[in-house]
């Protein structure tokens, strides 16, 4: 779909500047995954360039190109941005929610357990959603606003873990700011885990900043909105259309095959994706008449997440989380 000339430029801004910066990082990321192994367990298909492998490339690109001394402070940040435009450039999907869903949406809790398994099921190996109306506290307690962030999914080799990496796209100038969630336990359990990390790295001299005062409590009242809309992506039937190409879905795109072997090519602008068309039409059009004749407007049951316990009672015991997507009561 079109997105508009202008919004597209301001969008797509990073990523040109990181084609500019890191003339000729493309290829060598593209050599980078003709050299992974199918069957790795640090480098599974929903990951398109793990955060490891980002700096690697990184490492090598600034040998040939820039030599400079690289430190754990000063690498993490640049190679964090790399794996992310990286996997964005590939589909350059944006995803635009209706507006009545997607107020339903930054409006659903986030309790429980994380739920792990889903959130490795983004439809494309980085998103861009826009999240009109959100902000994020800045260092001088100002709110900044943001326009949308895009999201991936990282592995950590070390214990094999996925980690969902989210990049604010805000007015501020430089790398957009970035937090990693780790999809284990919580999402209050991830945010502390998240805040000790950064506390040992900056001991250990692998970080050049302490945490925000404000951190968690910004974390708390921003992520869940922003996971909400990430989770209705992964649900099983997350209303996604393409207006300007109906029928058509977002997806992980096949190499094609060339002269010199099978080969990734990017998308050359981004696409735009409206999200929740059918159910925001519900939820302004649809009334109902009752016995008294008053009408009552239909409304969104919140999406909200559903645990249960699974194997033997007298065994051993495993607890899952499943995503109970949206519904629509008294719309028909």
């Amino acid at each position: 779909g079109d997105i508009g000339d202008a919004q597209m430029t301001e969008i797509t801004h990073c990523l040109r500047q990181i084609s500019r910066q890191y003339d000729g990082i493309w290829r060598m990321i593209d050599q980078r995954r003709q050299e992974r192994r199918k069957d790795d367990p640090a480098w599974p298909d929903h990951v398109f360039l793990p955060l490891e492998q980002a700096g690697a490339v990184l490492v090598e690109w600034h040998r040939k190109n820039n030599p400079i001394q690289l430190t754990p402070a000063t690498i993490t940040g640049p190679a964090t941005a790399l794996a992310g435009f990286a996997a964005w450039r590939i589909g350059q999907g944006v995803y635009r929610f209706d507006t009545d869903l997607y107020e339903n949406l930054i409006d659903t809790p986030i309790n429980g357990q994380l739920p792990c398994d889903l959130l490795a099921r983004l439809p494309e190996w980085c998103v861009y959603v826009e999240t009109p109306g959100l902000t994020t506290p800045a260092t001088d307690n100002s709110l900044i606003l943001i326009h949308g962030a895009w999201a991936f999914i990282d592995r950590v080799a070390a214990d094999m873990t996925d980690i969902l990496t989210i990049m604010l796209h805000t007015d501020t100038s430089g790398r957009p700011p970035i937090t990693h969630i780790p999809l284990v336990g919580s999402l209050d359990a991830s945010i502390e885990h998240v805040r000790d990390n950064w506390r040992s790295a900056v001991q250990r001299g692998n970080a050049d900043a302490v945490p925000l005062k404000g951190y968690a409590g910004a974390a708390r009242s921003l992520l869940p909105k922003i996971l909400s809309l990430l989770l209705f992506l992964c649900s099983e039937e997350p209303d996604i259309s393409d207006r300007q190409h109906p029928g058509e879905q977002p997806g992980i795109p096949k190499p094609k095959r060339t002269k010199l072997g099978y080969r990734l090519f990017a998308a050359d602008k981004p696409r735009l994706w409206n999200v929740g068309d059918s159910i925001g039409q519900t939820l302004r059009d649809s009334h109902i008449s009752v016995g008294t004749g008053r009408t009552v407007t239909p409304h969104l049951r919140r999406a909200h997440w559903h645990g249960f316990w699974v194997g033997p009672k007298t065994g051993e015991r495993v607890f899952r989380v499943k995503w109970m997507s949206p519904m629509v009561i008294g719309g028909g």
